[in-house]
């Protein structure tokens, strides 16, 4: 075997290996990443769920909070005999 016809069977096995082995592995990956790319540049309309939780949470606390103070200036009476 002559060292043109060696050459011209390890071309043709790598290329015969290389490329599907290419095509199989790296479609997939090069999906992946560009979805990856994709998420992260993309805008962020809405927050992310747990922290509108907790904020809604936080308004709901204020509210009680809120509601309590209310009452307890309601029941706050000026003492007899003292005008404003």
């Amino acid at each position: 075997m002559n060292p043109d016809q060696v050459f011209g069977l390890v071309f043709v096995l790598a290329c015969g290996t290389i490329i599907p082995l290419a095509l199989v592995f790296g479609i997939p990956v090069a999906k992946a990443l560009a979805r990856r790319i994709e998420a992260e540049t993309a805008p962020r309309d809405e927050p992310p769920l747990a922290e509108l939780e907790e904020l809604r949470q936080r308004v709901a606390e204020l509210e009680e909070r809120l509601d309590f103070s209310e009452r307890l200036l309601a029941r706050v009476q000026p003492p007899d005999g003292v005008r404003e």
